[in-house]
């Protein structure tokens, strides 16, 4: 698993907005100030589901993750993650399957040699593709963009930081680093 590069957006407007609750007639078009980064800071360490952390929805980030498709489907769980492109097995399969860096380390030879004659034979058309599709290793690695904001993430920190899988451990390293991360991890 590789997060492959990502950017973070807005911290500075969502610490101007998260005074907007407070405030009947917000002041527009200004420098952010320490108190506005206090009280996002204060806002996002709110317990979570408590409401009272939606001021960090508005830090937005962009990144894009190799991963297996295991982990995929673990972390499409979570709903509030979009995902503007990715891999398509269905587009190419064919080109991937033969490639041994297509999949992790932990993927059995003999798994990956047993898949490939899959694929032999569906360009042989002895295979429906569908077949090929519900053969094909869980340890292939499909790359995506993903989109999200420092609320998802929090969610995901806090439900996976434990997670015995490495995958969701550097995951969750990643995460620590992002900018002002204190405000997802709550300070840890």
């Amino acid at each position: 698993m590789e997060i492959l590069d990502y950017t973070v957006y807005n911290i500075d407007n969502a610490a101007i907005q998260s005074g907007y609750p407070m405030n009947p007639k917000p002041e527009r078009d200004r420098e952010p100030t320490d108190g506005d980064y206090a009280r996002l800071t204060r806002l996002g360490n709110a317990p979570q589901g408590s409401g009272h952390d939606c001021a960090i929805k508005g830090i937005l980030v962009d990144h894009t993750v190799e991963a297996r498709q295991d982990w995929w489907i673990q972390f499409l769980r979570y709903s509030f993650v979009q995902i503007s492109s990715s891999t398509s097995k269905s587009h190419s399969i064919e080109k991937m399957a033969p490639e041994p860096e297509s999949y992790t380390d932990e993927v059995d030879d003999e798994i990956i040699r047993k898949f490939l004659e899959y694929v032999e034979a569906y360009k042989e058309d002895k295979v429906d593709f569908n077949e090929v599709i519900a053969n094909c290793p869980m340890g292939l690695t499909l790359t995506a963009g993903i989109q999200t904001n420092y609320m998802q993430l929090k969610t995901i920190y806090n439900q996976r930081k434990n997670h015995k899988s490495w995958e969701w451990q550097k995951y969750i390293d990643w995460i620590k680093k992002l900018p002002e991360s204190y405000i997802i991890t709550g300070g840890e």
